[in-house]
């Protein structure tokens, strides 16, 4: 199996160089904390001529005067297929808590290709609507440069390197239309991306294919300078003696005036080059330094890989979520048919608290949504144990729970109503109600079999906190009215079995148990056994109606 990375160039055997060697090899110039970049003309050129400000194709998106919901996510080390479920899982937090800002915080050498296209897609399609800064805190090599590229606005520190974007492959050598077959795509993200966030089109190509020649061209009339392809310039412009092995145009507009990438090298650029060529909007020192730059007034949220992060990350994915609902299902049912309160009822309480509290620590749940699914619980626990049937509060309460499971599925700003929208948030809610879904079926199923055969199962009965008595008292007088019903003794029931209730055995009527399942009003049921102060009933099958 071929697998394609992104990765420096001199793994490839390609040179990665930058316009200026003595840049390359120096580093960046001394900067002040912070540095805006207020023009993109090369410092050689700028006294004679003017490069145009390009404008993005995508707006940003405006920030408030007071950033207060800054978030800050790393991209460090290799960039894989894990990284790629760390950001979308992030992705929906960010959503979910509003955030303003997103600072990716880059030190990484590259990664691949299929995981750099992924994160890359995400950051310009989820994250269109949200203010997404590349901060080059060290080095944004090959696949880090294109997501970097991806953000609205890029920030490096003075000693910052960002470029180098050719792919090779683990176990082998990329050469002719191998090769062509990953650059075309990798370029064609790489211009997308300069071309929504106002970069150079060609010099960010340039990073992915090693034939690019990168010239600067001038217009004889203007004084416009550009950055430009060889191949798509060629005759197109005058060039002086001996400066390039291309045709002249003495007629032409533009004048040549130097290499900026020659043939053979990939652009790599310090922190004073990427300013130069327009990728850089600010220099700073450190992430201090930033978070004033974009006036940052509360501590941005860290959405790194610790434990405890993984561990929600974990609790929330799609197949705990579906066994959290059926273990809730399957011990609440065990509680409500056993006397007291036990081990079911403290199970089902963790299961729920475990569903909707993981969701709220990543914003997925909010307040309103657990108060709604609170709410449903109390009314079906008032229809089950106050008011006889099951009528309006049941089925009110049943569809606030469904209402409010639903609605942690999405993640939804604070003040956004709770709806699917297409995109990672629609695909998040689907993955959430199959889960749910396949859990609330299993969930059915084994109701149904505890119902069936819990009576004659030792283990589950251990699971009852507070068992029944052993002691079978007595009444108090041998004349008592349950002293009169036998086991076998025909009965219909009076009042609803959940489980305890009454049922009428001819003229009398007795407080009865029914065994493992509710029994409503009228429900024929034959005494199964007398246990001093208590019938014990089930539901006589051979009644006709």
């Amino acid at each position: 199996m071929l697998i394609v990375a992104l990765a420096l160039g001199q793994s490839s055997g390609q040179p990665a160089s930058g316009p200026a060697a003595d840049s390359a090899a120096g580093g960046a110039a001394t900067a002040p904390a912070t540095r805006q970049a207020d023009s993109t003309a090369d410092s050689q050129d700028q006294e004679d001529g003017y490069f145009a400000k390009l404008q993005p194709t995508q707006p940003r998106p405006m920030l408030p005067a007071e950033v207060t919901k800054a978030f800050i996510i790393p991209i460090h080390g290799m960039i894989d297929s894990a990284m790629v479920d760390a950001i979308k899982r992030k992705t929906v937090i960010l959503e979910s808590r509003g955030a303003e800002l997103v600072i990716f915080d880059f030190d990484t050498p590259g990664g691949r290709v299929d995981s750099a296209f992924a994160i890359s897609k995400l950051i310009k399609n989820e994250l269109a609507n949200i203010r997404t800064v590349a901060f080059v805190n060290s080095t944004a090599y090959s696949a880090g440069a294109l997501l970097s590229l991806a953000c609205h606005e890029i920030v490096m520190v003075p000693r910052g390197m960002i470029g180098d974007c050719a792919p090779i492959a683990m176990g082998g050598e990329l050469k002719g239309i191998e090769r062509e077959k990953i650059e075309s795509p990798l370029r064609s993200e790489f211009r997308d991306s300069a071309e929504a966030n106002g970069y150079w089109p060609g010099l960010a190509e340039s990073m992915v294919s090693y034939d690019i020649e990168i010239w600067i061209v001038q217009n004889v009339k203007t004084s416009e300078k550009r950055y430009v392809k060889r191949n798509e310039w060629n005759m197109r412009v005058q060039n002086p003696p001996g400066q390039t092995e291309s045709s002249t145009n003495p007629s032409a507009e533009w004048k040549f005036l130097r290499v900026i990438v020659p043939t053979g090298n990939l652009l790599t650029m310090t922190t004073r080059e990427a300013v130069e060529y327009g990728f850089a909007q600010a220099v700073v020192q450190d992430m201090d330094a930033l978070k004033k730059h974009y006036n940052i007034t509360t501590d941005p949220t860290a959405l790194g890989d610790t434990w405890s992060e993984r561990l929600v990350s974990f609790l929330t994915s799609p197949a705990v979520t579906g066994l959290l609902l059926l273990l809730a299902m399957f011990f609440g049912y065990i509680e409500v048919n056993t006397p007291g309160f036990g081990a079911g009822g403290t199970i089902t309480l963790i299961c729920l608290a475990i569903l909707f509290g993981s969701r709220y620590l990543t914003g997925l749940a909010l307040w309103c949504e657990i108060s709604l699914f609170v709410i449903g619980v109390i009314l079906l626990a008032a229809e089950l144990f106050i008011t006889p049937g099951f009528g309006v509060l049941g089925a009110l309460g049943a569809l606030l729970c469904l209402a409010g499971i639903l609605a942690s599925l999405i993640g939804n700003a604070p003040n956004m109503p709770p709806l699917p929208r297409p995109g990672l948030i629609m695909d998040t809610f689907l993955r959430g109600l199959f889960a749910l879904g396949l859990g609330f079926l299993g969930g059915c199923v084994l109701c149904i079999i505890v119902a069936r055969f819990l009576p004659n199962v030792p283990i589950a009965g251990r699971l009852v906190l507070n068992t029944l008595p052993q002691v079978k008292p007595k009444p108090s007088t041998d004349n008592a009215v349950i002293q009169r019903i036998r086991s076998g003794d025909k009965g219909v029931v009076e009042a609803i079995c959940r489980p305890a209730g009454k049922a009428r055995f001819g003229d009398e009527l007795v407080d009865v148990v029914a065994e493992g399942e509710f029994l409503n009003t009228g429900t024929p049921v034959v005494a199964w056994r007398n246990e001093g102060n208590r019938i014990v009933v089930r539901p006589d099958k051979h009644a006709t109606a």
